[in-house]
């Protein structure tokens, strides 16, 4: 058996060089390691190099990235990354500045280069929920707070499958279109949510999260889920609080400025061309779905509005 970080439908094997950073990790990308029979279904093998192994570091704090045929090296002064794909599954190595003073900062770093990863692989990684309804698949990108996990209990109450309700990784494929997947089936309900769609207390312990006390379930066990399953995209929503509810279709700019927002502060690029890919991707997932904001109320209640919409 090995241990898989699952991002959406990337399957990404951990060796055992990993084991200390596994809680890092699963807080890092908000999600439970799991564990899988062997590497060959993985998408990626990630282990950390020795003190005095892996890829070099920079001297700055600037993200590097050199091609050399089929390997790629990522590198800032606190971390590098060399991505192997001469072999299958293809392999990332990870070297760490452990005695760097900006070892506070490793957290930040790490999101920075597996980003990178993943762009190089066509991914985007987001703070979002996305919801299987009526045949079509709708991602609520908001922050916490913006009433993701309530907008998918509702709909999933009202037939629809949750694919994330925190974090959605999305693919462009060869032909690009745009896929999304869930990276795990856990929600985190604050007590009003709780209150609302589960007649009986959860018999769950309560953890703080960000200041806030919230339970955290296996979604799976309670609604339909399908965390890791790819399905077309083909609506954006972008949920804010207001006293009446409302879903007022965006046009122009707004949206693409709306989904860049909050993506470009956990991405940070080789250069030019890298950014410029990276805003065509995003470009190009406004492009090819309909994109809505959407204002909820404190009345949970008014989600019906949105079923009666999307259905």
């Amino acid at each position: 058996m090995i241990t898989v970080l699952r991002l959406g439908a990337f399957d990404v094997a951990l060796d055992s060089s990993v084991a200390p950073e596994y809680p890092r990790f699963e807080a890092l990308f908000r999600t439970r390691l799991e564990q899988m029979p062997d590497h060959t279904a993985a998408d990626l093998c990630l282990s950390l190099a020795g003190s005095d192994e892996g890829p070099a570091c920079g001297l700055s704090d600037a993200l590097t990235r050199t091609d050399r045929g089929l390997r790629t090296t990522y590198a800032s002064d606190l971390i590098a990354a060399e991505l192997d794909q001469s072999v299958q599954p293809p392999t990332l190595v990870l070297a760490i500045d452990r005695g760097s003073p900006r070892i506070v900062h490793l957290d930040h770093y790490l999101r920075i280069v597996i980003n990178a990863v993943l762009r190089h692989f066509h991914r985007v990684r987001m703070h979002a929920a996305a919801i299987d309804f009526g045949g079509a698949t709708s991602l609520f990108i908001g922050d916490k707070g913006a009433g993701k996990t309530t907008i998918s209990l509702h709909l999933a109450r009202a037939g629809g499958a949750v694919l994330a309700e925190d974090q959605v990784v999305l693919r462009r494929t060869p032909a690009h279109a745009y896929l999304a997947a869930g990276s795990d089936g856990l929600m985190r309900l604050t007590e009003k949510t709780e209150a609302h769609f589960f007649p009986d207390r959860l018999a769950v312990a309560p953890i703080e999260v960000a200041g806030v006390a919230k339970k955290e379930i296996a979604a799976r066990e309670h609604i339909r889920c399908e965390p890791h399953v790819e399905k077309p995209l083909r609506r954006l929503f972008f949920p804010t609080f207001g006293p009446t509810f409302a879903i007022e279709r965006l046009a122009g700019r707004d949206p693409l400025a709306r989904l860049a927002a909050p993506l470009l502060p956990i991405h940070r690029f080789t250069g030019d061309a890298d950014r410029l890919q990276f805003i065509a991707f995003l470009t190009g997932v406004v492009a090819q779905t309909e994109c809505y904001k959407l204002t909820v109320t404190s009345d949970i209640g008014d989600l019906s509005e949105l079923s009666r919409f999307l259905g």
